[in-house]
């Protein structure tokens, strides 16, 4: 009874298991998500009148409640008692405003009574298919009432009471319903301590971390958890987010900061144990705390801290837990030595979270263990862009792949393929599909990510193009829809930024939030930032500037986090002077995508495999911060040691503690060779 559309929590399930089959097998069929609950799933509250019944939940159909106590008394106390736990929910998450009083939505909810003549598939079949809805309104209630009953908790004053008509307001109005990995992950039980869960940048993977936090935190009145990722944005970013989450899910409880709950970013500061998960370790178990300077990883801090424990406790099983519950987002920043050092800090469970394509991508940090959950269902981003951005990043539309995965890693971030031989040294033609959507079902949305060749006065022109483009056909629209991010060296991203500034203030009156210098994002603004600061965030309008003539894997790797911040339409601004011919095949692969929903490419040769594996690993192979700034300093022949331990003084004051990637270091130069030579501002990488 395994499906991706189906989900169900049932006490006593081999008692149902005929019935359960058969809504497995319709739910495949369709494929359209169903569950099967006998409570609200977050719901602990009184009994209901008996058990012997099953809740059937699928969009665009009636909740049908099928009853197997042939008696109909029983039975409509059941469907009385559900519909008064849903008036206190409506009422609790003001979904009353929407659906109004019971009065108008009761009758959504149908009770079938199963008797002994009731058990023919067909007759399951005959009557869900009867209960299938027209009406957008009440599909409308009926999706509400679905997402009260599996706590997947909408935001009404998104979703709103109109019936949308633009796409941007069709895509923001959509009621999201967990799927049944979600649903999982937040509500069944966990069967080991480390829990793994895998996903593409926009399945959700740190809202889900939020509803698990939640349910920890909110079931267990003593628990201890820290909540933690690799960077400081992130993480203040998240404690920000778990207030107004747990305010949004109406938790009575109050947040007991440094006492229940904890939320920084991994590392933090010597004898500072609230500053940082691994200072926090460090701390309590006595053991010596390595900075950024002695060692060039948090991996590499966290290896050195199991050897102490080693020492210290000689068994590792023995270390007494600090935390209840250790969440890790964004894993793929981290390795396994740190993975075991949370391990042994959590008594209960420890939940990593990771995106399975930048682990891919990356061999440095590339996962060799399963995933227990394996989200492949990107709700973010139209299918159509993330075909695309994984097709440029990857270099699947270009004669030499940059990137290349094998079967199952395909299937595992959600592709459907065939392929076809095309000579004979096994190389095949593989087309490469994704499945629809249920969010972007209602949007003719052909055109989500489009090529705009770079004006010849610069891309500001592109990005005044695009937002009146933007404007013109989505009356709603706000400055807070729209992101603009230029992969290009930070003085030109300062210089366009200067000059969009004044020009969107003389054309709209919006205002605009310089991510590379607020490091947030700022309600009522037009977003715009370098590639960093760009992580967690999302608008259905992204406007990307860069080039793509390079091959640099960091470059695209990050063209395909950018690309797919994006839920509603991408605009690429490139120039087409230097980047004519790989920009030529490009459009042909996004064209084949929009016109047939597919990737056509071709699958490299072993020999190719075999240069692409080495070119990754060599490029994996990074050096410390302190390293490259040194091999930057003999460079430019700063010999004085003196000189050197001034500049080293200024640059450990910036953000080292976020990744750098190699196409960072020809920029950090240039700040270092303008800061020597005409003792400009040594302001390094933003």
């Amino acid at each position: 009874m395994e499906s991706s559309h189906f989900f169900s929590q049932v006490e006593h399930a081999e008692k149902f298991s005929s019935a359960l089959n058969i809504f497995c097998r319709i739910a495949d069929e369709h494929e359209r998500q169903t569950y099967i609950l006998q409570r609200p799933l977050s719901n602990e509250g009184e009994e209901y009148s008996h058990s012997d019944y099953l809740i059937y939940l699928s969009s665009k159909r009636k909740i049908l409640i099928f009853d197997y106590s042939q008696d109909e008394e029983l039975a409509e106390n059941v469907r009385s008692e559900i519909i008064e736990d849903l008036i206190a929910y409506s009422k609790r998450f003001k979904y009353n405003k929407i659906i109004g009083r019971s009065s108008s939505w009761s009758d959504l909810i149908s009770t079938v009574n199963v008797d002994c003549h009731f058990d023919e598939e067909g007759l399951y079949r005959q009557v869900i298919e009867e209960a299938a809805l027209h009406d957008p309104a009440e599909i409308k209630k009926c999706d509400l009432l679905i997402s009260l009953l599996t706590g997947s908790i909408n935001d009404i004053e998104k979703v709103k009471a109109d019936i949308p008509e633009s796409n941007l307001d069709k895509v923001k109005q959509k009621i999201m319903l967990f799927d049944r990995d979600q649903t999982r992950f937040i509500y069944s039980k966990p069967e080991r301590k480390v829990i793994r869960i895998q996903g593409l940048s926009g399945t959700g993977k740190t809202e889900l971390l939020l509803h698990k936090l939640k349910e920890l935190y909110v079931k267990n009145s003593k628990s201890k958890i820290y909540f933690t990722c690799h960077s400081k944005i992130l993480a203040s970013t998240l404690r920000n987010r778990v207030p107004e989450f747990f305010n949004f899910m109406k938790v009575d409880e109050q947040i007991q900061w440094e006492k229940r709950l904890w939320c920084t970013h991994a590392w933090g500061s010597s004898g500072l144990p609230n500053t940082g998960l691994y200072a926090y370790i460090c701390v309590s178990y006595g053991i010596p705390f390595y900075n950024f300077q002695q060692v060039s990883s948090i991996d590499g801090a966290a290896e050195l801290a199991l050897a102490h424990l080693q020492k210290k406790y000689t068994d590792l099983e023995k270390i007494p837990a600090l935390f209840d519950y250790i969440l890790i987002d964004e894993s793929q920043d981290f390795g396994e030595n740190f993975f075991k050092l949370c391990e042994i800090a959590t008594a209960k469970h420890l939940y990593i979270a990771g995106d399975i394509f930048q682990s891919i991508f990356d061999s440095a940090r590339a996962q060799t263990f399963g995933s227990d959950y394996l989200l492949s269902k990107c709700y973010r981003t139209d299918p159509r862009t993330l075909m695309a951005a994984h097709g440029i990043g990857m270099g699947l539309f270009e004669n030499t792949k940059l990137q290349w995965l094998e079967d199952e890693e395909w299937k595992d971030c959600g592709y459907v393929f065939t392929k076809r031989p095309i000579n004979a040294h096994g190389v095949h033609e593989y087309t490469l599909s994704r499945k629809p959507l249920r969010r972007f079902e209602d949007i003719d949305n052909k055109e989500s990510l489009v090529i705009m060749p770079e004006h010849q006065t610069g891309p500001v022109e592109n990005i005044i193009s695009a937002l009146r483009e933007i404007n013109a056909e989505n009356p709603t629209v706000t400055p807070d829809d729209i992101g603009v991010v230029i992969l290009k060296n930070n003085k030109s991203v300062a210089a366009y930024s200067d000059m969009l500034q004044r020009e969107i203030y003389e054309l709209w009156g919006w205002s605009l939030n310089k991510a590379y210098e607020t490091k947030e994002k700022v309600k009522g603004s037009l977003f715009i930032s370098n590639k960093n600061h760009v992580k967690g965030l999302e608008f259905p309008f992204v406007i990307c500037v860069a080039d793509i003539n390079n091959t640099s894997l960091n470059l695209r790797n990050s063209l395909y986090m950018v690309l797919t911040r994006s839920f509603l339409k991408s605009y690429f601004v490139v120039n087409e002077a230097r980047n004519h011919e790989v920009l030529r095949q490009i459009q042909r692969g996004i064209d084949n995508i929009r016109e047939r929903d597919v990737i056509v490419t071709i699958e490299p040769s072993a020999e190719e495999k075999e240069r692409i594996r080495t070119r990754i690993q060599r490029n994996a192979r990074r050096l410390s911060y302190m390293d490259t700034f040194n091999e930057i300093l003999d460079g430019l022949s700063v010999l004085d040691s003196h000189q050197r331990q001034k500049l080293w003084s200024i640059a450990t004051s910036l953000q080292y503690e976020e990744r750098y990637a190699s196409s960072d270091i020809e920029e950090f130069r240039e700040d270092l060779t303008a800061f020597l030579t005409t003792n400009l501002p040594f302001v390094g990488r933003v």
